[in-house]
């Protein structure tokens, strides 16, 4: 099961928008939710904002801490993707999802567990 969470939304601060992440993940324990499709944005012109930066960061500090299992930047959603093919395998409803079909550097999905 996956769900997705939009942390932009109200174009909150990136400290706010860290707590809604990690409020997500903390919740998708509970609720036994697999996979978050996280919408962060991807700033002006498509560059990088502040808030994706912060995400990857935490989500790559939860990854080592062993904290979820793994991400996926949006931007990196191909076919060869090892850890894309990996999250399908345990949540098979993310090959079918219109939600995740066309990714861009603005969502991260993230397998919280195994």
């Amino acid at each position: 099961m996956y769900k997705v969470v939009n942390i932009k939304e109200n174009s909150p601060n990136s400290d706010y928008a860290l707590y809604l992440l990690d409020t997500a993940i903390k919740d998708a324990k509970i609720e036994n939710t697999q996979v978050l499709v996280i919408i962060h944005g991807y700033g002006s012109n498509g560059v990088g904002g502040l808030i994706k930066r912060r995400v990857r960061a935490l989500l790559k500090k939860y990854k080592k801490e062993q904290k979820i299992a793994t991400f996926v930047g949006g931007e990196e959603w191909g076919d060869t993707n090892e850890d894309k093919i990996f999250i399908q395998s345990v949540c098979p409803e993310t090959i079918v999802s219109r939600d995740i079909g066309n990714l861009n550097s603005g969502v991260t999905v993230v397998l919280v567990y195994k």
